[in-house]
């Protein structure tokens, strides 16, 4: 409803005429809601269907998880992206 050039938009409306609607959750402020799909196109560094999560710069390898933005590896993997192995290798 616009009174005086003024315009208070109903919650899933956006715009100065809102004309505009949004996507779930505002796409949590980390992305653009796309008007013809009603996705969410995340801005750099974030990922998930509502830019919910903070996503890792480069790939978690070896089975490795990223969870807000940090690479959790499995038993036996270190690194930031867990890339070296924490094996130790003997020799008779």
């Amino acid at each position: 409803m616009c009174i005086d050039g003024q315009c208070n938009c109903q919650a899933e409306y956006d715009g100065i005429d809102c004309s505009k609607r949004k996507c779930q959750d505002d796409c949590n402020k980390h992305g653009e809601c796309d008007q013809l799909t009603m996705k969410c196109k995340c801005h750099f560094g974030y990922q998930g269907e509502y830019c919910e999560e903070k996503k890792c710069m480069k790939p978690c390898l070896n089975g490795g998880k990223c969870i807000d933005g940090v690479c959790f590896c499995e038993i036996g993997w270190s690194g930031k992206y867990c890339q070296s192995s924490k094996i130790i290798k003997y020799e008779n």
